[in-house]
């Protein structure tokens, strides 16, 4: 009952094309016709993949595939997201689609609340994986936001360190100055930015343990326990002035929702006449007379 019911759903997803799809039990259907487009094979190897694939088919494929529970046929993955493509806009107009992302646009209202406790599992979901892993695509100072590339034969350190230089420079740091860098990842920019100048302190925060783990221990290997501080905290918590306010790659954690919240506590963090550089914007605040 439930293939025969996710099969006749499928077929008026494929106005262009042809899915042969083998079901759970074995069975093969030709979905489409052949001649009308692109063509590709799938096979679905449990029901529960198939109920899915009716109520959420723009996410389910893609994670079924990674896990194993929907696999190519002949023509591979990109025979069968051609297919996908070519009949995208199928799923929109239809009552499935319409009716998942309404229920999808209601669920975003609690999905963006983004609260401590959540914001630390969802870092928690993102950063807190092997060393091992991160060292196959990140630079030395494991930078996780983009470099900035002077020349196309800059190599991805380079670019890296271009780009840190470059944030100091915006900073405008000066000898003895206390920054806080909201979400520091691995500590790389903080490690960077004590050494700009004499007597520079930064106290950099992440909600991943691997995270702080790592950035305390590059720390000390480099000599700079004395003027780094890492802790595991949310930025919502933190308390104290600082010359200096820095984030970089943070505001994708934040959700727009949050936005007013997490400028207002940057405001309130910044010493008078302090400078905050929050991804590529610099925001200054100018100390008024009650401040002084």
């Amino acid at each position: 009952m439930l293939e025969r019911f996710v099969l006749s759903v499928l077929r008026q997803f494929i106005r262009s094309g042809q899915l042969i799809v083998t079901t759970p039990s074995g069975r093969q259907v030709r979905l489409g016709a052949a001649d009308s487009g692109p063509a590709a094979e799938i096979t679905i190897h449990d029901r529960a993949t198939m109920r899915r694939l009716v109520t959420q088919p723009d996410l389910e494929f893609g994670e079924a595939y990674m896990d194993g529970r929907l696999t190519p046929g002949a023509g591979g993955l990109e025979s069968l997201m051609d297919l996908i493509m070519t009949n995208s806009n199928v799923w929109s107009r239809h009552w499935a689609g319409r009716i998942t992302l309404g229920f999808g646009n209601l669920l975003a209202v609690f999905r963006h609340l983004n609260r401590p406790g959540r914001s630390r599992r969802n870092v928690a979901h993102h950063y807190d994986l092997t060393d091992e892993l991160f060292d196959t695509f990140l630079d030395p100072w494991r930078q996780y936001s983009c470099g900035y590339f002077h020349r196309a034969e800059d190599t991805l350190e380079t670019a890296q360190i271009t780009k840190l230089a470059r944030i100091a420079a915006k900073l405008d740091l000066q000898d003895g100055h206390r920054v806080f860098d909201i979400g520091c990842g691995w500590g790389g920019l903080a490690r960077a930015l004590a050494m700009c100048r004499e007597d520079v302190s930064v106290r950099g925060i992440t909600l991943s343990e691997r995270q702080l783990a790592h950035a305390r221990l590059a720390a000390t290997r480099a000599g700079l326990s004395e003027s780094l501080d890492f802790q595991l905290l949310d930025y919502r918590h933190q308390t104290g002035r600082f010359d200096r306010v820095v984030s970089i790659g943070m505001l994708e954690h934040v959700g727009p929702r949050n936005y007013s919240t997490y400028f207002d506590r940057v405001a309130n963090l910044l010493a008078p006449g302090g400078v905050a550089l929050i991804h590529t914007i610099a925001v200054h605040r100018h100390a008024s007379p009650v401040n002084r």
